[in-house]
């Protein structure tokens, strides 16, 4: 833990944009991608226990899976394959989008203040001394 810490903090040493890839990239498959997911696969599910009992041949799974996700697809209505084609295309392009702008941020950061852990001097705004004297 202490390992994959130290190379987070190398790699990101600026917090805003660390949260900025976090979210990008894992906010919208868990609220959007992660419901669809589930009800497509707990549809298959329910159509390979129907499909289990008229299988006369086991077939291999990843065929078996690509069937039954054939046979999902054509079960549900037209507006809700539109509707979960339409989340799963917002999500991934968000994603990107979210992505890409972190990381032009990090990049405009690392080139105004230097890359992770480079020592520059503080230029005081008012060129005052720091110590009021």
């Amino acid at each position: 833990m202490l390992l994959f810490s130290y190379g987070v903090t190398n790699a990101v040493p600026f917090f805003e944009p660390l949260l900025g890839l976090i979210g990008g990239l894992l906010s919208g498959p868990i609220n959007f991608l992660l419901p669809v997911a589930l009800y497509l696969g707990a549809l298959c599910r329910d159509l390979g226990a129907t499909a289990r009992e008229s299988d006369e041949a086991a077939e291999a799974s990843l065929l078996r899976l690509a069937r039954l996700g054939r046979a999902a697809s054509t079960r549900l209505p037209l507006g809700e394959r539109i509707g979960l084609a339409l989340i799963v295309a917002f999500v991934l392009g968000t994603m990107v989008v979210g992505t890409y702008s972190t990381v032009t941020s990090l990049a405009a950061r690392w080139r105004e203040l230097g890359g992770p852990f480079a020592c520059h001097p503080l230029v005081l705004v008012n060129n005052s001394d720091p110590c009021g004297g």
